[in-house]
């Protein structure tokens, strides 16, 4: 997927949005709900989308709980183009 289809699938969603804008450091969903207020089935599915267009990955994907995230190099490009355009 090109980083303009990914940047579209960004931009449909403001959690999604959201999500990928606020995930600076690595986080677990519970983290970004709190710092978001977004209720937490929100942020699993807003970090399930992300990762399936390569923007973020998963640190532990083993563990059932607790799993951390963080934005691939494909999400940091994401990130300044949505901040372009969201000027």
């Amino acid at each position: 997927m090109s980083d303009w289809d990914s940047l579209s699938v960004v931009l449909a969603g403001r959690v999604r949005r959201d999500v990928l804008l606020d995930l600076q450091r690595p986080m677990t969903p519970s983290q970004l709900a709190a710092r978001l207020s977004v209720p937490l089935p929100h942020i699993s599915r807003a970090l399930h989308d992300l990762m399936d267009i390569g923007a973020v990955w998963c640190r532990n994907p083993r563990r059932r709980k607790g799993r951390f995230y963080q934005r691939t190099s494909k999400g940091n490009r994401l990130v300044k183009k949505v901040r372009q355009l969201t000027r």
